[in-house]
């Protein structure tokens, strides 16, 4: 699902960058997958998720 403007637009009101801002949102959402996985994995899914982030908004 995609991020909803209204998300986006209250991180933005209070200070973040739209990038931040993404992935904050993003992360919220996977943070409860990750937690069942592996450790090792769960990092490595986690930099996968923020390289595929990097650059997203704008």
């Amino acid at each position: 699902s995609k991020i909803s403007e209204d998300q986006l637009f209250y991180c933005l009101q209070r200070g973040l960058s739209g990038e931040e801002a993404t992935a904050l949102i993003v992360n919220g959402f996977v943070r409860d997958v990750l937690q069942q996985l592996p450790m090792e994995f769960a990092v490595e899914a986690q930099k996968l998720i923020a390289i595929s982030l990097e650059g997203s908004v704008g």
